[in-house]
């Protein structure tokens, strides 16, 4: 039950689920009119926690990474084959995107869920080399019980649904569990305090343990049994979003639109007295003064009769513009709410900040002041990683162990960690003064391939380029005066020399189908033409 709950306050913030019903009135400070005005025009906070969870993304589009199936050539080809399908055209990276991710910030104690198809769907997807055991996700609404070791299971026992047990051709008024322990999967039926194992649905568990894993390995410092969303942290500060917002919204309705006021005739019809034939006037509702309501209704005005008669146009009537203090008091509170969750969250303010290679230039940080305004960030992201990569081999050892080998050790999965916080002028800045210290050529050939990876992170033809042409251009982290400085063979430093020139003549087709020995070949055909400039004669003073 606190699973669950924790799953609906998690869902209520992210997705606005039940957002009314948890909206209570403010005692002693709004009657039942305001409330039921703030729970209609509520804003979710949806979008806010769209923007907090934007990082984790990173976690999938990092660079680097590898999957080492440990396995026998032909096993090796099969398992990268079911690694790339696992289910519905999903590889196992993209699955943990598209469905571990979000349960794993919105129901952390759900949990991954190793199915096997019916028998006669296995052989058809034998036969076509697709994989018959996938992975789902059940959610703590659809459990009923579990024990935990670690983020594994000892037992799992699930709801049986309505559709499930009609499908089985069962009473849908019958209470049904669905059990799974480390030898068997099987169904019992619940009749007062009779537990009957129902034989018809009991089959061997081919996995031999649970084959299931908690969406979170986040532990609740106060419960051992419970695992914390990502955004735990932050939640707090997430319902004073909510209610600010909503407190917000009622005071814009109430005090948002700007008030007319005129200065008001006499009604024509009661003459002012606000009675007419003895009974309240129908014109001005009893008011006595008349009502200019049309667009087509005229004022008069008395011309002044002396130069002490007070002239009043134009300002004969006007609007009272709200109050705009609580506005800005109230949009400063949500603005510095906001920043508080990501500072929280990601250990950064979430506000744009100046960046720069220019350590003069005031307001400009350095490429060492950034990294370590990120770094929290990537140590966050880091753990986060590490989250993604269990869950993925759990699935992949699940698959190979049913489908390729009973006796299957394990996998090793690596996901990318360059996740491409800082900007490409910012990496630039680092590799030219890693550079210019003398750093060892591995060093600045990661910094080189970083800065290339983020300034052309949308634009992957680009980038196979420029990761290729790192391996044609001689000397690449000297310039052509440098590598003259060392003596090189004629050849080498012509190579150098006209290396940008030579690029120039290449169009991106010939750069990106090409493979970097035939690219050098190239260059050493345009070279083998060219000839050093040679000095200016110098003359001589006689």
């Amino acid at each position: 039950m606190e699973a669950r709950n924790y799953a609906s306050k998690m869902r209520r913030h992210l997705y606005g689920e039940n957002l009314s019903s948890h909206i209570a009135k403010i005692d002693g400070y709004e009657n039942k009119t305001l409330h039921d005005l703030r729970v209609k025009y509520i804003r979710n906070n949806k979008d806010i926690f769209s923007r907090l969870k934007r990082p984790v993304d990173k976690v999938f589009s990092a660079k680097g990474g590898s999957v080492y199936y440990n396995l026998p050539d032909t096993a090796d080809k099969r398992a990268r084959q079911l690694s790339s399908d696992i289910v519905k055209g999903y590889s196992i990276k993209q699955w943990n995107e598209n469905y571990w991710k979000p349960h794993f910030i919105d129901d952390p104690n759900g949990i991954i869920f190793m199915e096997i198809l019916p028998a006669q769907q296995v052989q058809l997807y034998r036969r076509i080399n697709k994989s018959y055991v996938y992975p789902t996700y059940r959610s703590t609404k659809d459990i009923y019980d579990y024990f935990i070791n670690g983020s594994n299971l000892e037992y799992v026992v699930f709801y049986v649904s309505k559709t499930e047990k009609k499908k089985a051709g069962f009473d849908e008024a019958l209470i049904i569990y669905r059990v799974v322990d480390d030898s068997k999967d099987y169904w019992v039926k619940v009749e007062g305090e009779q537990i009957t194992i129902i034989d018809d649905q009991t089959f061997p568990n081919y996995f031999m343990k649970v084959p299931g894993m908690l969406n979170s390995d986040i532990i609740d410092p106060n419960n051992d049994n419970i695992r914390l969303s990502l955004f735990d942290e932050v939640m707090e500060l997430a319902e004073d979003f909510l209610i600010t917002g909503s407190i917000k919204k009622t005071h814009s309705f109430l005090h948002g639109y700007p008030k007319y006021w005129e200065y008001a005739d006499d009604c024509s019809a009661c003459k002012g007295t606000g009675y007419n034939e003895g009974e309240t006037c129908k014109t001005c509702n009893g008011s006595g003064k008349a009502h200019m309501s049309k667009v087509s209704d005229v004022k008069l005005i008395d011309y002044p009769q002396t130069k002490d008669t007070p002239i009043i146009t134009p300002h004969v009537g006007d609007y009272i513009s709200p109050d705009k203090s609580f506005w800005e008091m109230s949009t400063t509170d949500l603005q510095l709410l906001e920043r508080l969750m990501h500072l929280t969250l990601w250990g950064s303010d979430s506000t744009p900040k100046t960046q720069g290679m220019s350590q003069d230039q005031e307001g400009q940080k350095t490429a060492t002041e950034i990294v370590g305004e990120l770094k929290p960030q990537a140590d966050r992201l880091h753990a986060i990683t590490e989250q993604a990569e269990k869950r993925h081999k759990f699935i992949l050892d699940m698959a190979v162990q049913i489908q390729i080998s009973q006796s299957y050790q394990g996998s090793t999965v690596n996901y990318g960690k360059r996740y491409m916080l800082e900007s490409p002028d910012v990496i630039f800045e680092k590799y030219s003064k890693a550079r210019k210290d003398g750093a060892a050529a591995s060093v600045l050939d990661d910094l080189l391939i970083e800065y290339y990876e983020s300034k052309y992170d949308s634009d992957p033809v680009k980038l196979a380029i420029q990761m290729k042409l790192m391996r044609v251009e001689p000397f690449i982290h000297k310039t052509a005066e440098q590598v003259k400085t060392l003596a090189p063979d004629e050849n080498d430093y012509k190579t150098k020399l006209y290396f940008s020139e030579w690029v120039q003549t290449m169009n991106e087709a010939q750069l990106l189908v090409t493979d970097a020995i035939g690219l050098r070949d190239l260059l050493a055909q345009y070279v083998s033409e060219k000839k050093l400039p040679q000095p200016e004669p110098k003359q001589i003073a006689a």
